[in-house]
């Protein structure tokens, strides 16, 4: 098992599998290492927010498609380390998008759409969002 912050793969490989990989989306490749590079490797981690901040949450083209505070940065949610996964848990106040799209990380204990996931947390809509799709709002 990896410690933290080390990988199983190593640089050469993880190249190799994205030029490789033809399923990979080149555009997303090349977004994550424009903001993250290996001195600052990974640029935004859950730790970064602190649980009740108000945050904005954006979808892959980085439109805002919602607003919330921020529930849970770490520990596991639904089985997933978010630190290992680079997950923060969302409470969203303002959807900006229909209810029901599917959430980021859809699944059957949490929910598949945004609907369903505050179904499934007695009317809350908390859902796991990619940490550096999350920005800051100010209090």
């Amino acid at each position: 098992m990896p410690t933290r912050g080390s990988s199983r793969r190593s640089g050469n490989a993880m190249a190799g599998n994205v030029q490789e990989n033809e399923k990979a989306s080149r555009g997303e490749f090349l977004s994550f290492t424009q903001h993250c590079s290996p001195m600052n490797y990974p640029c935004v981690r859950p730790s970064s927010f602190m649980p009740g901040q108000l945050v904005a949450l954006s979808d892959r083209e980085g439109k805002e498609i919602g607003r919330g505070k921020v529930f849970q940065v770490e520990g596991r949610w639904l089985g997933r380390s978010l630190e290992d996964t680079g997950l923060c848990i969302v409470d969203i106040t303002e959807l900006k998008i229909e209810k029901w799209k599917e959430v980021q990380h859809p699944s059957e204990a949490g929910g598949m759409t945004f609907e369903k996931a505050a179904a499934r947390n007695g009317g809350v809509m908390r859902v796991a969002w990619d940490a550096i799709r999350i920005s800051l709002l100010p209090p």
